[in-house]
């Protein structure tokens, strides 16, 4: 079978296999279509045999039982037929091999089928003997050998054996006592011996390396460690009997050291304490305005003691001034922070104190300084700090918001130099009155200087409130520094514009970690008439009337009474500069448009036509400096950029009317009026 199975000529033969039958027939529909192989041929035979060994059993166990059914033939027959139902529903091939075959037959046929490689133990109570089973020539031989006389074969070299294993075990249990007890454990007592002696506090001792082995290696490194440890406690007790004496060495230097550095300390609190004494008279408040109010508190956060005196410093300052500009009365107000911690920030706020207190002195006392509009005083003064700072390469840097109040009307003029944001407090709320950056810190190296005054209008009970960086960074709650610019506006909610709780509140959202300033501007002056009663109203109506049909006089005559007994009515004023615009009587209009833009600063349309009828008058020089005034205000505004530049060019100023035509042209490039100027320019300097 199995050499038909490896040359794959596995057919069916006519003739029978006998007792193999059953095998060959299963074997065979196995085979059908698959791959043959000795693998295949073994597992094949394995499991028949496996389970035809059970098989047989059962029916062994029913056919010894036969007897006991001579009663029950069907019963026994039930028994032998489910087996075989059994057998053939598992092994159908084989099943037809040995169906209709007596049981005697059926059973034989069943025998196991053995490997050459299986040992089968054959014999009875007295005689044993193994057997093997082996093929020859297609015929299979199982060859038996008696037990005893294997027996007899295994004697001699067993025997040797057994004498080999116990001469090994002696050697084992009682020559490797000896190697170990010489090699090991006496080597390892001696070093725990050692080790026991040291921990008695005998550093004298050493043990006998035996052999330069592991453990020998460990007994050196003990020896080493018991010199070391020897070694360090002879220096340790020499450097203690020398401690106390160190000591005191020791001691002497450190109060020498320390009497050192209080002497520093002293003469830098010191230092510390001139400066802030230099620092204190220049951020006074020495504002008396009628209607306009300035309040400030400033916290640095340095505090020292000098001797007896207790003093903070640092690069806060604000300053607060009355000013007389064209004969009419402003607050100067200043709020700055000099870079630098301490004494470097103090430096620059001395430096920044000690300037604008000149100039103020000097505006107070020169009559031509005096002479000044706002915003051009502004302006110069910006300019003049400017280039004091610089002088110092970059090295003292101010940031600032820096103004002016017309106490009669509460018109603010301001400028911001990186500063934060000036808040409005109105009706109990609180806006930025800025939203964008306009100029550069004063000493900021190459910085611009084209930049323009801010201004706004005050209400009556308006406040303005202007501070440094330290109302915004605080140390948060939960550790961060705060980020967030419009805290200030919540925390001055909560102290309802009150600038004594406002540090209190502060401190409630976080700790100060800087120099802390804030300065109070408030206004209760009285605003603008809005309407005239309704009998003068009606006045009003009929002078506007003439103007139309031509009656100047008669209407000029009205407007004067009205304005005489409403002066603070700025639509009357502009109403009488109309009327003298109508009738081109422009040194008229000049003169009232002059006189409403200093009664009512925040008017731009009248500085506009007092520039304008300065020009139509001939006054060039006048309308040349209000038209700069404007510009500096509103430098987008495009009809007073033309007016000047045309002024410009009537005084001479060619470069100064190019540069102006320029900045018009960025508003409007398509504007005619440009043009016509542009061609005045080449018409009258052809060679320029």
């Amino acid at each position: 079978l199995y050499s038909m199975a490896k040359t794959k000529n596995f057919v069916l033969p006519k003739q029978s296999y006998g007792v193999f039958q059953g095998y060959y027939n299963q074997l065979f529909e196995w085979s059908q279509g698959k791959e043959i192989s000795e693998k295949f041929i073994e597992q094949s035979f394995r499991k028949m045999y496996n389970w035809m060994r059970y098989y047989r059993k059962k029916l062994e166990k029913y056919q010894k039982q036969q007897k006991h059914f001579a009663q029950k033939e069907v019963k026994w027959n039930q028994k032998i037929q489910k087996v075989l139902r059994k057998l053939k529903g598992r092994f159908p091939a084989f099943y037809k091999a040995i169906e209709g075959q007596p049981l005697q037959n059926q059973i034989l046929m069943m025998q196991p089928v053995h490997s050459m490689q299986d040992r089968l133990y054959r014999g009875n109570v007295t005689d044993h003997y193994i057997g093997y089973v082996f093929v020859f020539k297609g015929n299979i031989y199982e060859i038996g050998l008696p037990y005893t006389e294997y027996r007899k074969f295994m004697h001699d070299p067993t025997l040797a054996m057994i004498w080999i294993l116990m001469g090994a075990s002696f050697v084992i249990l009682f020559g490797f006592r000896f190697f170990f007890a010489g090699t090991l454990v006496n080597p390892l007592n001696r070093l725990l011996e050692g080790v026991s002696k040291v921990n008695e506090g005998n550093l004298n001792v050493s043990v006998k390396v035996g052999v330069e082995d592991e453990i020998g290696f460990l007994t050196r490194s003990f020896n080493d460690m018991v010199i070391s440890i020897r070694t360090a406690q002879e220096k340790l007790q020499e450097y203690a009997n020398s401690l106390e004496e160190k000591v005191k060495e020791r001691t002497l230097e450190l109060q020498k050291t320390l009497e050192e550095v209080q002497a520093l300390k002293v003469q830098q609190d010191g230092d510390y304490f001139l400066t802030s004494r230099l620092i204190n008279p220049l951020g006074r408040n020495n504002a008396t305005g009628e209607f306009t109010k300035v309040e400030f508190i400033v916290k640095q956060k340095k505090h020292f003691q000098f001797r007896k005196w207790e003093a903070e410093i640092g690069g806060d300052i604000c300053m607060a001034h009355t000013l007389y500009l064209d004969d009419e009365k402003y607050i100067f107000f200043l709020n700055a922070d000099a870079m630098g911690k301490s004494i470097q920030g103090a430096g620059g706020a001395l430096v920044l104190g000690a300037v604008m207190e000149s100039i103020i002195q000097r505006t107070n006392l020169s009559k031509e300084a005096r002479h000044t509009s706002p915003e051009k005083w502004l302006y110069y003064t910006f300019i003049e700090l400017q280039k004091v700072f610089e002088s110092f390469d970059g090295a003292m840097l101010i940031s600032m918001i820096m103004g002016l109040v017309h106490d009669q009307s509460g018109f603010l003029y301001f400028l911001n130099a990186e500063h934060p944001w000036a808040v409005l407090y109105r009706d109990g709320r609180s806006e930025f009155l800025e939203n964008e950056l306009a100029i550069r810190k004063v000493g900021f190296m190459g910085a611009e200087f084209s930049f323009s005054i801010k201004t706004f209008s005050m209400a009556k009970g308006d406040a303005i409130f202007l501070g440094s960086d330290g109302k915004d960074d605080l140390v948060l709650p939960n550790g961060t520094v705060n980020e967030d610019e419009t805290l200030f506006l919540r925390v001055l909610n909560e102290a309802k514009g009150e600038l004594e709780k406002i540090p209190e509140v502060l401190q409630k959202h976080g700790k100060l970690m800087d120099d802390l300033s804030v300065m109070k501007i408030t206004w209760e002056g009285k605003e603008p008439l809005k309407h005239l009663p309704e009998e003068d109203q009606k006045k009003l109506r009929r002078a506007k009337k003439l103007v139309k049909i031509g009656e100047y006089e008669q209407a000029l005559s009205i407007f004067k009474a009205l304005h005489a007994q409403y002066p603070d009515a700025d639509f009357i004023v502009h109403d009488i500069v109309y009327t003298f615009s109508q009738k081109q009587d422009y040194a008229q209009m000049a003169g009232y448009a002059i006189y409403g833009m200093r009664v009512f600063p925040a008017d731009e349309e009248l500085m506009y036509k007092a520039s304008y009828a300065s020009k139509m008058a001939g006054d060039y020089n006048t309308a040349a400096d209000i038209g700069e005034r404007l510009r500096l205000r509103n430098p987008t505004h495009f009809r007073n950029l033309i007016n000047v530049a045309n002024v410009h060019l009537l005084l001479g100023n060619l470069d100064r009317a190019t540069q102006l035509l320029e900045e018009a042209k960025a508003i409007d490039p398509e504007n005619p009026k440009i043009e016509e100027l542009m061609q005045a320019i080449e018409k009258l300097y052809p060679d320029t």
